[in-house]
């Protein structure tokens, strides 16, 4: 995977870039009272947040459940569908291949993939957090088949930010959108985040947490009083 995180292209390492982004999220997505910043930098690499697996997330209409082999032929047929899959990763055919992922996903540790389903776990789609830098996550694979109902994209952000900021601790997000995606683009930019880089390939975007929480305020009526999230 490359990391790009910089103000201007560039070749760089990952340590690099590490560093540039940290430092762009620094003053782009943290712009926090002093006080909480030296608080901040004071701080040990064991209290940055973790990305950690979780069993369940539940939702207003919409529910996070972390994914399991039995899943691999509706994630595989998610990926392949052409209308669907433009702007993703090709992934081999085979079913036992998807299901070896999701064994290696299951025992790995930054990341956690979920399948989004309804109410009654009928299954409408997927979307992962992943890549934690500093106190900034990324989140993609996210993908809804077409019978999915009209507020699923919204209700699994507002799942996605809520997990990854009020129970996991993250002050951030970043991503990596393909320019001609613009639904996405045009979603990302809604809830408030904003373009850093672009190129023929990629824009690459963040968003702080002064915007989350604005959105999660504006966009409230999608969650419940209280998400729950079950633990594994």
């Amino acid at each position: 995977m490359r990391y790009c995180w910089c103000l201007r292209r560039t070749t760089t390492t990952r340590w690099t870039t590490f560093a540039t982004m940290t430092s762009f999220l620094h003053w782009c997505a943290m712009r926090r009272p002093s006080h909480q910043l030296a608080a901040q930098e004071a701080g040990t690499q064991d209290q940055r947040p973790i990305i950690r697996k979780t069993r369940l997330v539940r939702g207003k209409s919409i529910n996070l459940r972390d994914v399991v082999e039995s899943d691999a032929e509706f994630v595989l047929q998610l990926r392949l569908d052409p209308r669907r899959n433009q702007y993703l990763s090709p992934v081999d055919a085979q079913v036992e291949v998807q299901r070896e992922w999701i064994r290696q996903y299951r025992e790995s540790q930054g990341q956690a993939y979920f399948i989004i389903c309804d109410a009654d776990f009928a299954d409408l789609g997927t979307v992962r957090i992943y890549d934690a830098i500093g106190d900034s996550f990324s989140w993609g694979s996210w993908v809804l088949k077409e019978a999915a109902p009209p507020q699923a994209a919204i209700e699994s952000a507002v799942l996605v930010y809520t997990l990854a900021t009020r129970f996991w601790g993250f002050r951030a997000a970043h991503f990596r959108v393909h320019p001609a995606n613009t639904s996405v683009l045009a979603f990302h930019e809604k809830f408030g985040a904003r373009r850093v880089t672009e190129t023929p390939d990629e824009v690459q975007l963040c968003i702080g947490i002064a915007q989350i929480e604005n959105s999660l305020s504006r966009f409230a009526r999608y969650a419940p009083k209280h998400i729950g999230v079950e633990a594994d």
